[in-house]
């Protein structure tokens, strides 16, 4: 059992030795391995950056990224969003508050930009996810009726969405709700927010009404 052990620890001393033999430099993959970018307060650990895209019209940037064993990129965003593409080595990538994703070369990572509501409010964003996806619809705080309702009125107050408030706003006519309540409802948007906003909606709704 002791040998066992001791030539385990071998091994390890071993692999250690080779892994650290490898340099940046010697370490092989399909792109140039670019300038050294250190120090630098957004790494941790010596990080290299090579650029791939040379005409700045096409608006991609592409640029190969090659950490050093053990570096850490500090947390950041793209407000564009970024696409990456494991190509060489094995590495993790890690979105804030989600499990860590263990990356070999060909996986790819797609990062969708985030909207301006959702950097500033993640909660709308969050919500607004579970909408699309039904998932609130298991919930009982609000009946189906109400919650087409409830999404109306927001669309009301949004302007410029007259084909979404059409779509929802014959929902709530199939659901039971009449035209005068939602007449009213549009009496409210234009006591609060102005005729701009509800008379676009009134005529959407006269066309709703027409064909019943």
């Amino acid at each position: 059992m002791r040998i066992k052990n001791l030539f385990f620890a071998a091994m390890l001393s071993i692999l250690s030795v080779f892994a650290y033999a490898q340099t940046a430099e010697t370490f092989r993959q399909p792109y140039p391995l670019g300038d050294k970018l250190s120090p630098n307060p957004n790494f941790m650990g010596e990080v290299w950056l090579a650029s791939l895209s040379e005409q700045k019209e096409l608006n991609v940037p592409m640029v190969n990224v090659t950490f050093e064993p053990g570096c850490r990129n500090s947390w950041h965003s793209h407000k564009a969003g970024q696409l990456l593409i494991a190509t060489a080595g094995i590495g993790y990538y890690q979105e804030k508050g989600q499990p860590a994703r263990r990356l070999f070369p060909g996986d790819i990572v797609e990062i969708a930009p985030k909207a301006g509501y959702a950097i500033f409010a993640p909660t709308i964003e969050r919500f607004l996810k579970e909408h699309l996806f039904a998932d609130i619809f298991e919930r009982d705080l609000l009946t189906y009726r109400e919650r087409e309702l409830a999404t109306v009125s927001i669309l009301a107050g949004v302007g410029g969405v007259e084909p979404m408030f059409k779509s929802h706003a014959a929902i709530c006519l199939h659901l039971g709700l009449t035209d005068k309540q939602l007449s009213a409802l549009l009496n409210i948007v234009e006591v609060n927010i102005g005729k701009t906003y509800s008379e676009p909606l009134r005529g959407v709704l006269n066309q709703l009404t027409e064909k019943k």
